[in-house]
C-alpha cells in the first residue's frame, strides 16, 4: 500500500488539465538521461499500482480507488509511426538527428503521436540535447519486455532493440548486453542473442575472472553485471518466466552446447531441476515440502500434453521443437 501511495503522490504532482499523470524529472536506468515520462519508470509505476489493487482484493481489503485511477492516468509512451517506445518524452530518435525533439504533452487518447521538434534553446532544461540523446548508458527500454513483461508484439520488441543497441555506450555497464540478448531470444533471433551474450564476457577480467563494471575497468567485483549474465542463462535461454499461476518455459540452447541443466528451482513447495537438449525437456522432482502441490508439465501446443510428478525422484518429459512453449503448474 505504501508503494502504491507513493506513486499516487508522484502522479498527482504531474497531472495536468488533460488528466494525464506525468511523472517528471526522472533519471531512468539510462543514467545519461533526465526526462519526463520515462517509459520504464512509468511502466514500473503502473505495475506497482495494479499489483496493490489486486493484492488488496486477495487479502479481503478494499483497494484505494486512487491506485487504479493513477494507473489509468499514467502514460506509457509509444511512437505509432516508428512502432517503438521512446525512452522518455522528447527523446531524440536515432544517432543522426541533430536537433532535439519535443513532444506535446501526451493525452490519454493520443499517446502514439510522432515526436515534434522544438527550436534550439527552447526545450525545457531537463530535456536532452541531441548530442547526449545519441548515447545511452545502459539497457533501459528493452527492460519492458524482460523483466517487466509489458505486453508487446515481437515486431515492437525488435524495433526497440534495433533503436537502442547502436545508441548504447560501448563502454557501459556489464548487464546491458545480457538484457538485450534476452530480448532477442524472446523474439526467436538466436544469432543476435548469441553475439550479445558473448559480448558480456568482455567484462570478465583474468586471471581470476572478476567482473568489472565496464570492459575497461570501473567498479570491481561488479555483482550486478554478473547477475545480468546469470539472468541470460536462467531466464534467457531456458525462457523461464514467472506468471501468476504457472512457470512458462521456451527452452533454447546456448550456442555451442548440446544440453542445459537448471538445478534447484523452487516453486510452490517443490524443488526440481530441468534438463533439456534440442529435442526433449525433462523435469525431475528433487524435494517436496509438506502439502506441496502436484507439479505438471504442460505442452501449450495443440495437443496440450500434461505430465505430472508426485514424489521426489519422479520425472516428467516433454518433446521440444521450434517455438515450443511449455508451462509448469499445479494440478
Amino acid at each position: 500500500a505504501a508503494i502504491a501511495d507513493f506513486w499516487v503522490s508522484k502522479a498527482a504532482n504531474g497531472t495536468g488539465r488533460d488528466g494525464v499523470a506525468h511523472i517528471l524529472h526522472v533519471i531512468p536506468p539510462d543514467e545519461y538521461a533526465t526526462g519526463d515520462d520515462s517509459v520504464y519508470t512509468n511502466s514500473v509505476a503502473k505495475i506497482a499500482l495494479d499489483f496493490a489493487t489486486r493484492a488488496a482484493k486477495v487479502v479481503g481489503r478494499a483497494p484505494t480507488p486512487a491506485w487504479a485511477n493513477a494507473s489509468s492516468a499514467i502514460p506509457v509512451l509509444f511512437d505509432a509511426r516508428r512502432q517503438y517506445h521512446p525512452e522518455y518524452r522528447n527523446y531524440t530518435f536515432g544517432q543522426k538527428i541533430k536537433q532535439a525533439a519535443r513532444a506535446q504533452p501526451p493525452r490519454a487518447a493520443a499517446l502514439a503521436t510522432p515526436l515534434r521538434p522544438c527550436p534550439p534553446r527552447t526545450c525545457p532544461p531537463h530535456t536532452h540535447t541531441a548530442a547526449r540523446a545519441a548515447r545511452r548508458n545502459q539497457a533501459d527500454v528493452v527492460l519492458l519486455s524482460y523483466p517487466l513483461m509489458v505486453p508487446m508484439s515481437d515486431a515492437v520488441r525488435d524495433n526497440d532493440l534495433a533503436a537502442y543497441e547502436p545508441a548504447t555506450d560501448s563502454n557501459g555497464p556489464a548487464m546491458t548486453w545480457g538484457m538485450h540478448a534476452i530480448g532477442h531470444l524472446e523474439s526467436g533471433n538466436a544469432s543476435k542473442a548469441a553475439a550479445l551474450f558473448n559480448r558480456s564476457f568482455a567484462n570478465v577480467q583474468q586471471p581470476f575472472a572478476v567482473w568489472t563494471e565496464t570492459p575497461t575497468g570501473g567498479t570491481t567485483n561488479f555483482l550486478t553485471g554478473a547477475g545480468g549474465f546469470l539472468q541470460t542463462v536462467l531466464f534467457g535461454y531456458p525462457g523461464l518466466r514467472i506468471l501468476e499461476n504457472a512457470l512458462r518455459l521456451r527452452p533454447k540452447l546456448i550456442e555451442g552446447t548440446t544440453a542445459m541443466r537448471v538445478r534447484g528451482v523452487q516453486y510452490r513447495g517443490n524443488t526440481f531441476e530441468l534438463w533439456y537438449d534440442d529435442t526433449t525437456l525433462r523435469l525431475t522432482l528433487r524435494a517436496q515440502q509438506h502439502a506441496a502441490c502436484v507439479l505438471c508439465v504442460v505442452d501449450e501446443g495443440v495437443r496440450k500434453n500434461r505430465r505430472c510428478v508426485r514424489k521426489a525422484g519422479d520425472e516428467a518429459q516433454s518433446e521440444l521443437g521450434a517455438g515450443r512453449v511449455l508451462s509448469v503448474s499445479c494440478e
